[in-house]
């Protein structure tokens, strides 16, 4: 249908071109018979008529064609305008499915990647995320075409406009545009702020070059909405996700893994040790007249102290090391392939580090204890209560 309306057409502007000849060789016709006569008689006035009413039919006619040629434009361009927007909605919905599935932003970050290469062609882009930067910065995620310029490794928020302003800035070339601190070069480029709830979870950002670079990011930015909407809510639900994973296991005071999360983890170690037959440690860590600290100076000094003792326990510890806050005042510290005798060296090694502990200009000591499977403890089940008992006669 689409090839015979596209066939039509020059077909009809032929027509037309034929009929405006006529037109004249039937108005010259006309002229030079009325010109030939002169007294003309009824019979030839009538044949004027005739003439003149021939011609003014096959102008009408003309007309209509003319008209007609212009509908057939239009809607061809109307059906290849709604073809290209069906195929980009389709393009759209099948990456909001995909990124439902995503479990991580690396996942998130490519998915968008491979729909806005397809989406929108001929310009580069960048997805930079918010992270473990410091101060807030954004680090690049993922990187699709050209130009070089785009994706810069780190972002300072305070010196993008799309973050500050919160919406879409076109940073523009030539003299009196404005750009963002962190934009470089000649190129143009389209920011998108990907923020939800309140927190900002990345950039998206769109580049070009050339003279037609700024009509090109204009013209796409109503499908680089749409994508920043979809990676919005996408990275809104990963972080929900690694947040309440985060609360199951960790505890929200201290940062430390949680009881629940040492005694599921426990029996996974427990057997990793007997498959190797090799010995697994525990140091049981109370810190000393902690409820004195409450009570003499308040709950949110004593809350500081044990963040303090918490982050001074796990940089004195190995990575392999497992350290969670057992209860109240209480952290034990697990350590796979490690003997007795490294067991209570690492526990001296915790105890001057907490002894140099200043926090709100409180000295603060630690009483600890040890136990190792199967020097003290034959048993698994019997681990922590030997540790628990070895740290109540240490103090």
């Amino acid at each position: 249908m689409r090839r015979f309306q596209l066939l039509r057409l020059p077909l009809a502007v032929g027509f037309g071109v034929l009929t405006m000849a006529l037109m004249v060789a039937i108005t010259l016709a006309t002229y030079a018979m009325l010109l030939t006569h002169d007294a003309p008689g009824t019979g030839s006035l009538s044949l004027c008529v005739d003439l003149l009413v021939l011609v003014a039919a096959v102008g009408a006619i003309t007309l209509a064609l003319s008209a007609a040629d212009r509908d057939i434009r239009s809607n061809a361009a109307n059906l290849a305008a709604a073809e290209t927007a069906r195929a980009q909605m389709e393009l759209m919905f099948r990456m909001t499915d995909v990124l439902h599935s995503a479990t991580t932003r690396a996942d998130a970050c490519a998915v968008v990647a491979a729909t806005a290469t397809r989406l929108i062609p001929g310009l580069g882009g960048a997805l930079h995320v918010s992270g473990p930067a410091p101060e807030g910065h954004l680090t690049v995620a993922s990187v699709w075409g050209q130009p070089q310029e785009t994706g810069r490794s780190c972002i300072d928020p305070a010196c993008c406009w799309a973050l500050k302003q919160q919406k879409p800035h076109l940073n523009g070339a030539g003299t009196g545009a404005l750009r963002c601190g962190h934009a470089s070069g000649d190129q143009v480029t389209l920011e998108l702020p990907l923020i939800g709830q309140g927190e900002v979870f990345g950039l998206l950002e769109l580049a070009g070059s050339g003279p037609g670079a700024e009509a090109a990011l204009r013209a796409a930015e109503p499908l680089a909405m749409m994508i920043a909407d979809a990676a919005t809510r996408a990275l809104t639900a990963i972080a929900l996700r690694e947040r309440l994973k985060n609360d199951a296991v960790r505890d929200s005071l201290t940062g430390l893994y949680n009881r629940r999360f040492l005694a599921e983890l426990q029996e996974r170690l427990v057997l990793a040790a007997e498959r190797r037959k090799s010995p697994l440690s525990a140091i049981m860590i109370d810190i000393d007249h902690f409820k004195r600290i409450n009570d003499e100076h308040g709950h949110a000094t004593g809350d500081a102290v044990l963040r303090a003792v918490a982050a001074a326990a796990v940089a004195a510890l190995r990575r392999t090391d497992l350290i969670c806050r057992y209860g109240g005042e209480e952290l034990i510290v697990l350590l796979p392939d490690c003997p007795l005798a490294h067991a209570v060296e690492r526990a001296e090694l915790l105890r001057t580090r907490i002894a140099d502990l200043t926090e709100a200009g409180l000295s603060v000591t630690a009483s600890f204890g040890v136990a190792s499977i199967p020097e003290t403890s034959p048993r698994s089940s019997d681990l922590f209560a030997a540790a628990d008992a070895a740290m109540y006669q240490a103090k």
